[in-house]
């Protein structure tokens, strides 16, 4: 699966509030590919909203 179907996944599952599972995919569309922003904006809010 590429990084950018990763990330949709994510983006989804963090608008469903399943925020483990979406910070899970976030690290891997990082380990994917370290330079995509989108993915660290999505991570950075992600964990900001499980506090």
């Amino acid at each position: 699966m590429s990084a950018g179907e990763l990330l949709r996944q994510a983006n989804h599952l963090k608008r469903s509030g399943k925020l483990d599972e979406a910070i899970a995919l976030y690290h891997q569309v990082i380990e994917i590919n370290p330079h995509f922003a989108w993915a660290y904006h999505g991570l950075g809010n992600a964990l900001v909203k499980e506090e």
